[in-house]
């Protein structure tokens, strides 16, 4: 019942519907569809799998095995409608505006090694290189909710991605003003020479130690940074300094005592890796300069040692990272609050991949793998969608809670005097609080299973 009220509340029948319309259709649509939204977010797994666990879901019809994967078909093809319909529910059901966007990619591999349109060879996030993929484009908003994906060939390069994401956002949501946050792989010039063509503004990191001469002396120097934040002993743990570019654009620099530490820690373990290293002799003569061997050097005397001027160099950076934008605003606390919001793209690809598993991916055409990706999203707008009204409420369960909470809402089907009626199980405190925060009347203990 909770599911199925925010089925009703995203009108996700009346968006099916004009899927079907000019189509003549052998099967329930609807509730293929919601059959699986539930089993990806109650118990999620193959498609079979999600068929023979019907049984257990309440006032759920069992459609036949094949009529799920012929729904997929569908659901691919009206991917962008789905999308934008979405997308336009949400903003008017919680009165939303998108004016910040999130955008990464990420790969999805597959049990296989054969390619066609879709899956291909390419480089592995997860480091499957043996593995076909497919490339994973996804937006989402200031609140974590998703707002779009897009789903490229396993061998395109991430940069390259990022055209659809504007085009979707300026296109097809009708966005007009918004900051694009991405992190500094994507954003190449040319994706920040496009962004400034349809008007959007962004937030990226900045190389710091690799950038030119001039502004590495600015972010180094002590003068011009202010103090943002104390310990409880008066000292200095966070500062900002704002150095202006050309064509409106600045970056802010920033040094940190928690980043500084961080910093410090990592280099003493790749130290201490590299004097293992050379006491050991697993030095060769010819050095790749990563992880620890960036630490090593070799003498006039052919013999391995640590680099100290790279040490030296290295110590200087402690702390200091930057981040470089066109946002006018210019307050440098809240741009730095945009962009370390990053994390929330992250951590919705970690619900994708282990919460919702997006993965494995059990279908092989194209079209089947876009429908499970539809799907996938449907069953992340949904969820999110629970979790942000359940924490505006104060409850502040975490996914796997309300999984557990759902799950544990069970009728048993009892027979008394030649009658048939559903059982309720016991609420916890926790679940009742869920159904009075969502607003969802508590159910009879027991009735009669005719009047339900």
């Amino acid at each position: 019942m909770v599911l199925r009220g925010l089925w009703e509340k995203f009108q996700l029948d009346q968006i099916l519907s004009r899927l079907k319309r000019g189509r003549r259709f052998e099967f329930d649509l609807f509730s293929e569809v919601f059959l699986m939204v539930v089993g990806r977010i109650c118990e999620p797994a193959s498609k079979r799998r999600t068929h023979r666990n019907s049984k257990h879901y309440w006032q759920i019809k069992r459609p036949a095995l094949h009529k799920l994967y012929r729904s997929l078909d569908i659901l691919a093809e009206g991917k962008e409608f789905i999308e934008e319909q979405l997308f336009l529910r949400y903003r008017d059901l919680f009165n939303q505006k998108v004016d910040v966007v999130f955008y990464d990619a990420t790969t999805l591999s597959f049990e296989s090694v054969r390619e066609d349109t879709l899956r291909a060879f390419g480089y592995s996030k997860q480091m499957k290189v043996n593995r076909t993929q497919v490339l994973l484009g996804l937006i989402i908003d200031q609140k974590g909710m998703p707002v779009g994906f897009d789903v490229f060939p396993g061998n395109k390069f991430e940069g390259h991605t990022l055209r659809e994401a504007i085009s979707k956002l300026s296109r097809r949501f009708e966005v007009e003003r918004v900051i694009f946050v991405a992190d500094k792989a994507m954003m190449s010039q040319g994706n920040l020479e496009l962004l400034n063509q349809v008007g959007y503004q962004w937030v990226i990191a900045e190389r710091a130690k690799n950038a030119a001469r001039d502004l590495r002396q600015k972010l180094l120097s002590p003068e011009g940074y202010r103090a943002l934040a104390y310990s409880k002993q008066g000292e200095v743990i966070l500062k900002t300094k704002l150095i202006p570019q050309k064509e409106g654009e600045k970056v802010i620099a920033v040094w940190s005592r928690s980043r500084a530490e961080r910093d410090r820690q990592e280099r003493e373990r790749m130290l201490k890796k590299a004097r293992e290293m050379i006491q050991q002799k697993k030095i060769k003569q010819r050095l790749q300069q990563r992880g620890a061997l960036r630490y090593v050097k070799i003498n006039l005397k052919g013999k391995p040692e640590l680099d100290e001027e790279k040490i030296k160099m290295e110590e200087r950076w402690d702390g200091f990272y930057a981040i470089r934008t066109n946002v006018p605003e210019t307050d440098e606390s809240r741009l730095l609050d945009i962009y370390h919001q990053l994390w929330r793209i992250e951590d919705a690809f970690r619900s994708l991949k282990s919460h919702l598993r997006v993965r494995p991916i059990y279908h092989h055409q194209p079209q089947r793998i876009r429908g499970h990706l539809v799907l996938c999203f449907l069953a992340f707008v949904l969820e999110r969608s629970l979790w942000g009204e359940l924490k505006e409420k104060g409850l502040n369960y975490s996914e796997e809670q309300i999984r557990e909470l759902l799950n544990e809402m069970q009728y048993s089907v009892i027979e008394i005097e030649g009658k048939k009626y559903l059982l309720r199980s016991r609420l916890r405190t926790e679940q009742r609080r869920l159904l009075r925060a969502l607003r969802i009347k508590v159910p009879e203990h027991i009735q009669e299973l005719e009047d339900t």
